[in-house]
């Protein structure tokens, strides 16, 4: 059976409660040698020419899920600890779990071991089964300024994408945005642009406007 691996804080809350009912991930992977030359290269998993790569490196990744595919969710598959911190997702390393706080690089106490039992402070790594129920594209990025408004990063349908584009431009509107991020486990969708802004400025730069698959379950 095919697996989902989290590892991002700001949804644990979400996913522990069972409210986070999608998961977004690039519908693209980088080419490892030529980052946009047009010498023969070859992926980890699929050998494939340069000839495939867009002009910045960019391969086309295809979906991995179906509808009504099964799928187990887990947090942080590959780690070799069992169980984790319900308050800030870290393996557990003793009762009295320490973890860094973020920003600050100091060791702090996250979980009140006096007032609870050290079992209700810890999850297991695999969460549950699920069925997939949609799977549609968005893109994510930095969209050129429209009548008159400054350059906006956010979202835009695509392919099979339940949502529509607002007054027929290419962002979503409002309603559809709070939906998006909320399904995802976030709170807001002030939140969810938060995460995928730190997300691009990581990993790429915002300015090139990328897709990405959205699976529902």
């Amino acid at each position: 059976m095919k697996t989902i691996s989290f590892s991002a804080t700001e949804v644990l809350p979400a996913l522990l409660n069972g409210s986070k009912k999608q998961t977004i991930r690039p519908a693209w992977k980088i080419c490892g040698e030529c980052f946009g030359t047009k010498n023969t290269c070859a992926d980890n998993d699929n050998p494939t020419t340069c000839d495939d790569c867009d002009d910045d490196g960019f391969i086309e990744k295809p979906q991995r899920f179906g509808i009504g595919d099964s799928a187990k969710l887990f947090w942080q598959q590959r780690s070799q600890s069992k169980k984790f911190c319900k308050i800030c997702g870290m393996k557990t390393i003793h009762k009295n779990h320490l973890y860094i706080q973020p920003r600050k690089k100091r060791y702090i106490a996250c979980v009140d071991n006096n007032n609870q039992k050290p079992d209700e402070n810890w999850f297991n790594k695999f969460l549950r089964t699920t069925k997939v129920t949609e799977v549609f594209k968005i893109s994510i990025g930095l969209y050129p300024k429209i009548y008159n408004q400054s350059a906006y990063f956010g979202i835009a349908p695509l392919d099979n994408c339940p949502y529509k584009a607002k007054h027929n431009d290419i962002y979503l509107n409002n309603e559809d945005d709070e939906d998006l991020a909320k399904r995802d486990g976030f709170d807001s969708y002030t939140s969810f642009l938060k995460y995928f802004g730190r997300y691009f400025d990581d990993n790429y730069d915002r300015e090139q406007v990328k897709p990405f698959w959205v699976t529902r379950w």
